[in-house]
This record gives structure tokens, C-alpha cells and sequence, in this order.
């Protein structure tokens, strides 16, 4: 996990100048073969190596988009939920402020202008109890979006009558996932040939959506994910993002060991995926996971499925200061995700460890019982290996785990 300075960090989420810069840059790339160090004055600096590679990233996705001669609809959802700030401008009284709505209209326009695509977003409010319905309404309002962006709230027409959201129990229930799942139904009904999901924030720049539509169509694939753990990804996470103990490389190496059959990305909650909508009404009618949890279960339904996927390296700079996990915790989202892949699992007949879930549910039966183990030390057979080697059930089996934790619960 490469961590980097706050500067940069805060340079790229809230300056909304020096993002555009980079899709300036990337048309120079596109239309000037000399332009690959230098830059206009007042644009972009030469030595400034991060935005020279971003720019690069985009420059290949415009340039794919051009190419394009057949049209194509394209819907591209994501969920609100506690994203009044980040929806709005950065300011001296909303220092977190992203413009995250209009930024992603800016950039849409920019990647498919020009060519046989036409685009629509969807942005979805989760049950936000700081107006982020009312907040991204009046973005589309008064930026004059309402032609490209449609705003939902799950709430609306609660209880849903139609599959998935027909298994929501209730609009508190979810977490992103139920949103996720509303807005890509709207695009489904909206008639959109391939429909991608990603976060509100700008951590990942949508000109990347660009690259994921080129490596579908040119490859025939039915799904295509973004990952920001392989090796030219270079995701940059805010050192502010430190967990409190050494515990979680075990519940990575839990993680891990639960599922059998390895899916096709190892950063499963990756915040850009894109779906062939042909396909993807299917895993989408099935989808009964609607927290944090919801990304396994559609990408084990794609492995079930054997469905045509790639994965694309994804660039991403970590939106940190106002990210839900200030407000869920690590315990609650480590729980919904162990819990959701044992449920998903099962639920599908996934190849998954069915001992190891057992531990799980004896042991780390509750939030305040992970909290317990994220601050403890790290199991001293996983102390000292690599992130990567995490999984491998020859340095800790299952019997391991489970006399671990069972000397840690007291039992």
C-alpha cells in the first residue's frame, strides 16, 4: 500500500483546476506526439511525474473513445450516503468540498465528445440523513445537467416490487449496495448497453471508464474491472488511513482463505466496474447483499457464471477526510464483508471454506468482537510476511485461526 503526502493528496481531490489540467495535458498527448514532457506555461509542471502518468491513462482512453464508429449507450451510477460536502465546491466553510457531481458531468463530456457515445449518470441517494438527494438536485439544477444526470433516492417508491431491491428489507438495510443496485435497474430500463458503478467521490478519474470500454468492446468481454492493487496501478491512500492494531492480517488472511476459488481481481471492492447489460441483468436480479459486502457477491456471480471478464489496472488517489468509514468504522465494515461473503457463498453454491466460516460465525460474531481483534497484535506466524502472501493456509490453517481466536474470546 503506497502511502504519499498529504499535499498531493489534497492538491488532487480538492483543487478542481489542477484535475482538469490533467485532461489537458491528456489532449496534448492525443494531438501533439512532442508534447510527452513539456506543457503549456500556467498548465501542468514538467517535473511533476504523478500528473504526467495520469495524464498518459487518459490520453489512451479518449483516444480509444475516438476510434469508436458504432453508437452506444453507456450508464454510469454511484451512491450518496453523508456526501452533502463532497458534492459541493471546496470552500473555507467545506474544506472537504469535491464538486464530485459536476466533476464527473465535466469529465463524461469531455471523454465521449465527439463520438457515437451517448451517456447518462445516475446518482442514487442511500438514505442520507444530510440531504444528499436535495444537495445533488441542486448541483443538476444549477449546473443545467438534468439532460445527463438522473438523482434517485432508495427511499422512493419503497418497498420496491421487482428484483433485487424486491429483498430489501428496509431502506437502513442498505449500505451503497441497495443504491448501486436502483441505479443500475434504472439504467437497465433505460435501454444502456453497458453500464459501469463507481464511488461519489473522485478518487478514481471517470476518464479511466474510457479504458475499461475499449478493453470490453476490442476483447469481447462481458465484464470489466478496475483493480488498484496490481502492479501499475499505483493507488495513493492517505496516511491518515492507519488501522489501530496489527489485527487486520488476520482477518485479511481470514478473508482470503474463506473462498475457495479465486475470483478474477484481488481488490474485489474496486470503485470501477463495468457490465455488458446484456449480461448483467442476470448477477444484477440475483444480488440479496446490499451493504459493503454487495461487490463480492456480483463478482462471485460472474466467476459462477463464467462469464468473459478482464481487469485493468486502476489509478486512484484515497478521498479520505469525508469517506463513510469515519461514520461505520472498520469493525462494521470488516463484518459486512466477512459475513456477506459467507451469505453470498452460500447462497450460490460458491466453493468457500465451510470451516473457516464457522469460525467466523463463533468467533467474530459481532462488530465490538472484530473491533477486539483489529487492535491486537498480528498472530506471529502472519507478523512479518508480505500483504501478498496473506491467504496462504501453510502459515496459518484454520485450526490455527481458530485456537487464536478462541485464546483471544475467552472461550
Amino acid at each position: 500500500m503506497a502511502l504519499i503526502d498529504q499535499e498531493l493528496l489534497n492538491r488532487y481531490l480538492g483543487d478542481a483546476e489542477y484535475r482538469r489540467s490533467l485532461t489537458r495535458l491528456a489532449d496534448q498527448l492525443i494531438y501533439d506526439t512532442t508534447a510527452t514532457t513539456s506543457v503549456r506555461d500556467g498548465e501542468v509542471p514538467p517535473a511533476d511525474p504523478f500528473a504526467l502518468m495520469y495524464a498518459r491513462r487518459l490520453a489512451d482512453a479518449r483516444s480509444a473513445m475516438l476510434r469508436l464508429r458504432a453508437p452506444l449507450r453507456v450508464g454510469v451510477v454511484f451512491a450518496m450516503w453523508r456526501e452533502r460536502r463532497r458534492l459541493q465546491a471546496k470552500s473555507r466553510e467545506n474544506p472537504g468540498g469535491e464538486d464530485c457531481l459536476a466533476f464527473k458531468v465535466e469529465t463524461l463530456r469531455w471523454l465521449f465528445e465527439g463520438t457515437p457515445v451517448h451517456w447518462q449518470l445516475y446518482a442514487v441517494d442511500d438514505g442520507c440523513p444530510e440531504g444528499s438527494y436535495e444537495q445533488a438536485c441542486a448541483v443538476v439544477r444549477e449546473g443545467g445537467f438534468s439532460d445527463r444526470v438522473t438523482v434517485m433516492h432508495l427511499g422512493n417508491g419503497f418497498p420496491h416490487v421487482d428484483e433485487p431491491l424486491s429483498a430489501l428489507p428496509s431502506v437502513e438495510a442498505s449500505t451503497k449496495g441497495g443504491a448501486i443496485a436502483l441505479g443500475c435497474v434504472r439504467a437497465l430500463a433505460d435501454g444502456c448497453d453497458w453500464i459501469a458503478y463507481t464511488d461519489c467521490d473522485v478518487s478514481v478519474h471517470l476518464g479511466q471508464l474510457g479504458s475499461l470500454l475499449s478493453e470490453a468492446l476490442a476483447g469481447d468481454r462481458q465484464a470489466v474491472f478496475g483493480d488498484r492493487s496490481l502492479n501499475q496501478a499505483f493507488p495513493y491512500w492517505s496516511p491518515a488511513r492507519v488501522t489501530p492494531g496489527d489485527g487486520e492480517r488476520l482477518l485479511s488472511h481470514v478473508r482470503r482463505l474463506l473462498l475457495e476459488e479465486r475470483l478474477p481481481l484481488f481488490d474485489v471492492p474496486s470503485p470501477l466496474k463495468l457490465f455488458d447489460a446484456k449480461y448483467f441483468s442476470a448477477p444484477l436480479r440475483r444480488l440479496r447483499n446490499f451493504d459493503f459486502s454487495f461487490d463480492f457477491e456480483l463478482v462471485m456471480g460472474v466467476v459462477r457464471d463464467r462469464a468473459r471478464t478482464s481487469v485493468l489496472e486502476l489509478l486512484a488517489v484515497d478521498s479520505f477526510s469525508e469517506s463513510a468509514w469515519h461514520h461505520h468504522g472498520d469493525q462494521v465494515v470488516w463484518y459486512q464483508k466477512l459475513f456477506g461473503i459467507i451469505k453470498a457463498a452460500r447462497a450460490g453454491a460458491f466453493p468457500h471454506n465451510r470451516q473457516l466460516a464457522v469460525v467466523v460465525e463463533t468467533y467474530l460474531s459481532s462488530p465490538e468482537a472484530i473491533g477486539r481483534i483489529l487492535k491486537a497484535e498480528a498472530p506471529e506466524a502472519l507478523a512479518r510476511v508480505e500483504d501478498s502472501e496473506l491467504g496462504d493456509i501453510l502459515l496459518m490453517s484454520v485450526a490455527d485461526i481458530r485456537e487464536w481466536l478462541e485464546k483471544r474470546s475467552g472461550a
